[in-house]
């Protein structure tokens, strides 16, 4: 289980956030309180953006994390936002399908590709996190 380690984690290491399971026990900042009524207001804000993303968002996500995190986008690197963990987590996995499926054409079908490399994968993680044993 997970969910008792992350919390132990946090015990050790106090001021730690964990967004694990998308619950925060503090509200928005006030800058964004403040522009909801602005951002409600504009017709253009309720119709459906760039797959992309907004030009803008993206700008301002880039000069970010490039600025505090020393992360450059640039060629194949890329950034998506989601609206929470699973969200994140499902693109994840639909990306190492895709690129498994495009590095080897047998895998073709991902789902069997995608789990024979999980499950590689969490064997790996399980014998070196517990000498062997189940988790």
């Amino acid at each position: 289980m997970i969910i008792p380690v992350v919390a132990e984690l946090i015990r050790q290491h106090p001021g730690t956030i964990s967004l694990g399971q998308g619950v925060v026990s503090y509200g928005p900042p006030p800058e964004a309180v403040a522009e909801i009524q602005r951002f409600l207001a504009e017709p253009e804000n309720h119709k459906y953006k760039p797959v992309t993303g907004v030009p803008e968002l993206v700008d301002a996500f880039a000069r970010k994390l490039r600025e505090e995190n020393g992360i450059r986008l640039c060629g194949d690197t890329h950034f998506v936002v989601t609206a929470g963990g699973n969200m994140a987590f499902m693109n994840a996995v639909l990306a190492i399908a895709e690129c498994l499926a495009k590095a080897d054409p047998s895998n073709a079908d991902w789902q069997q590709a995608l789990n024979g490399y999980v499950l590689q994968h969490i064997k790996q993680q399980d014998n070196a996190i517990s000498g062997g044993a189940l988790l």
